[in-house]
């Protein structure tokens, strides 16, 4: 575990200095601040999303506080708990009395879906950090995002199942009240079955399923492989059911998955052993050079928190260097209209495991990797591009 920290860590460094961000030789200061703000959920059962991703956020920010003009970037921190209406509530009091130049999303699709007319209206450029959804980006010029969409998540997922791990049986399980989950679902089965696999059933996630039988039913149908983008809790309840029948299937998650089980379940990952996700990096990037950053990033991250970071607090971390790489090439770094355009011609950023552009519709181009659980540790199976 010391090992995963120390090369989390040297990622992070990696990423400051690939944007220019080295901790900042002395810039005088212009007296101008600039607010940024920060919303997401920070309490409620998905607040490991936004306490890790804030804590990217400032390590970043400890780093490089200003602008290149002197500017002083100042957080606004929002709580939404990953509520689409709290949400729209949260931007509109950033945007008319906080006045913030820009925003951060640190919650899912739903949120980043219900904003998009909302930050049209207020032409405040909002960067969404976790959402996937294909829509996201669709009919708004304002929200733009920084992660693979479900369609390429889905995808890939399904054509690793099939091609890489060879399963021509699989169930898949959703959280009925996630749209995230239904979308991720419903792709990874059209793709599936376009390779000619075999899609046993599908189970919806709800309180009054019997597991016990269902899993039984499932095994007896000669499943192979269960593909559960849904919540960690869920996914805990049913693997532990599995292995309380005796029975192993392989099991792909989807993105945040390992980042939720390291920040918040750590006493039950032994459960996840051998467990297939799709996550943002791999600590296996030879691009970065782990050694020569450690020393560095000793001074930053470590010094300010305890916690383990995660892909959160990576992507965090590299959201606000991103915001901060428009903002310095604009010539007022609060214009909102003048982030949006830089944000959007966002082009080869070394991010966490390759480089990251943004195009004129506000949808990222990234690599995609898939992890694994192996002795307790997250291990690198594959990266896409």
């Amino acid at each position: 575990m010391i090992k995963r920290t120390i090369l989390l860590s040297a990622i992070f460094l990696a990423l400051l200095l690939a944007g220019g961000c080295e901790r900042q030789p002395d810039i005088q200061a212009s007296g101008k601040v600039i607010k940024l703000a920060i919303i997401g959920p920070f309490s409620g059962e998905d607040r490991a999303k936004g306490e890790d991703g804030l804590r990217g956020v400032r390590t970043a920010m400890s780093l490089s506080p200003m602008l290149q003009n002197g500017d002083k970037l100042e957080l606004v921190i929002k709580d939404d708990k990953n509520m689409p209406s709290s949400t729209v509530s949260a931007i509109n009091e950033a945007a008319n009395e906080d006045q913030v130049s820009a925003v951060i999303l640190m919650s899912t699709s739903a949120s980043a879906l219900k904003i998009r007319p909302v930050a049209d209206e207020l032409q405040l450029p909002v960067l969404a950090m976790l959402a996937t959804h294909p829509d996201v980006t669709e009919d708004n010029n304002f929200v733009s995002q920084l992660c693979f969409d479900n369609i390429t998540q889905g995808t890939v997922a399904a054509l690793f199942v099939r091609d890489e791990l060879l399963i021509d049986k699989v169930a898949v399980f959703i959280n009925r009240d996630s749209q995230n989950s239904s979308d991720l679902a419903a792709e990874f089965i059209r793709k599936y079955q376009s390779v000619s696999g075999r899609v046993v059933d599908t189970v919806l996630v709800k309180p009054d399923v019997d597991y016990k039988a269902k899993l039984n039913d499932l095994r007896s149908k000669g499943t192979e492989l269960l593909y559960m983008p849904v919540k960690a809790k869920d996914l805990f309840t049913i693997v532990q059911t599995a292995r309380d029948i005796g029975w192993q299937p392989d099991i792909m998650g989807s993105d945040g998955l390992l980042a939720t089980v390291i920040s918040r379940h750590e006493e039950d990952k032994e459960l996840l052993e051998g467990i297939y996700a799709i996550d943002f990096f791999t600590e296996k990037d030879t691009s970065i050079k782990t050694i020569s950053f450690v020393d560095k990033i000793s001074s930053s991250y470590k010094d300010l928190y305890k916690e383990k970071p995660t892909s959160y607090t990576a992507l965090g971390l590299e959201s606000y260097m991103i915001i901060q790489a428009a903002m310095n090439r604009c010539n007022d770094g609060s214009d909102r209209e003048c982030i949006n355009d830089m944000l959007r011609k966002t082009d080869d950023f070394d991010g966490l495991s390759g480089k990251v552009s943004i195009n004129k519709n506000g949808k990222a181009s990234r690599p995609l990797v898939i992890n694994t659980i192996k002795n307790g540790h997250t291990k690198y199976v594959v990266k896409v591009y």
